[in-house]
């Protein structure tokens, strides 16, 4: 029984030092590095993710939970309409991309076609182009009046009006998927760069034809890394906003970007209608242009006038001027810009 008790007294004096040695091995540079990475990412991520999720379900008065702002989002067609219509872009940039991705990708990792580096570094050059600034050439060339590719077809077969028109849910699919195939390319390439080629012998040599040993075999193989990139292209033009900017507004719908630039727009507006500051900036700017259009005399501006739409209230900010003859009139908001000749009697 002694013995025991000795045994356990020095288990209990040896458990901080194993404590002690455990912490000494797990603060090593490495979990230090691990750490810090990992407190900014979740810093720089998480975050702004949560700081979202957190004010959808706040209700901006009181700051109490409610389920109104998600109502609002999801209560009215247009809302429901731009979300649907960005997951059927996403869907079909997706598939164009794939169409034009995976066979290139095929064509320059497994067969001995002419000018394939050119085309590896032309692919990879296309990540340099801007989406928005590839949609402004499509402009250019498939617009419906001015497109280049409408007026040669014109000017050819005379024609009154050109083939394409890339304004439509469709040509805005194609503009997408034509700057974001370059990553499923990328992705399909490397994996059947690195896939050994020792199953599409065989197949070979057992009598499978080409076509055959691709469909059955190297695509197969190459599937998970095509699916991955497609995947991601479905997410990266869901977040597009200049492609979607440039040609589906002109087309009349809308994808949740573009719906969501709108509604802070007409906040912003009908704030900045609302701001004593900002309607005296209206007021003058109006009377600029005025004075440069030759509504008056510019001898006889003095002040401008606000009158409300209401025109309950009208006023000169100088007591002693008359209205003259002029009156022009812009609208902002609830509220109306007045801007009168003025002069002193």
């Amino acid at each position: 029984m002694v013995e025991l008790r000795i045994e356990s007294d020095e288990d209990a004096a040896a458990a901080p030092v194993r404590w002690i040695a455990a912490i000494r091995n797990a603060m090593n540079p490495t979990t230090l590095v691990a750490l810090l990475l990992a407190s900014i990412l979740i810093f720089l991520v998480a975050n702004p993710l949560f700081q979202l999720v957190k004010d959808s379900f706040t209700k901006a008065s009181d700051h109490s939970f409610t389920l109104a702002n998600y109502v609002t989002a999801f209560g009215r067609p247009r809302y429901v309409q731009a979300l649907i219509n960005s997951m059927e872009l996403g869907v079909a940039a997706a598939a164009f991309a794939s169409l034009i991705a995976v066979p290139l990708a095929w064509g320059v990792s497994r067969t001995d076609m002419p000018g394939r580096n050119f085309v590896h570094v032309m692919v990879l050059a296309s990540f340099l182009i801007p989406p928005y600034v590839g949609a402004i050439g499509w402009i250019l060339l498939g617009g419906p009046n001015a497109g280049w590719i409408n007026k040669a077809w014109m000017a050819v077969t005379g024609a009154p009006a050109g083939p394409f028109n890339i304004f439509t849910f469709w040509g805005l699919a194609l503009v997408t998927a034509l700057y974001s195939f370059p990553l499923i390319y990328v992705f399909t390439k490397s994996a059947l760069d690195l896939m050994s080629t020792e199953m599409e012998e065989a197949a070979s040599i057992l009598g499978a034809g080409p076509a055959q040993t691709t469909l059955r075999i190297t695509l197969p193989l190459a599937l998970p890394a095509i699916l991955g990139s497609v995947f991601l292209v479905f997410l990266e033009v869901l977040g597009l906003y200049g492609t979607p900017a440039l040609i589906a507004i002109p087309a009349g719908f809308n994808v949740v970007t573009t719906q969501l630039a709108a509604f802070f727009e007409n906040v912003y507006w009908r704030a900045r209608a609302m701001s004593p500051s900002a309607a005296r900036a209206g007021i003058a700017n109006r009377w600029r242009s005025a004075r440069s259009a030759g509504c008056c005399s510019p001898m006889r501006w003095r002040l401008p006038a606000f009158r409300c739409s209401c025109r309950s209230t009208s006023f000169c900010r100088r007591r002693s001027a008359r209205p003259g003859r002029c009156r022009c009139h812009r609208r902002i908001s609830r509220f109306t810009i007045s801007v009168r000749c003025c002069s002193t009697s």
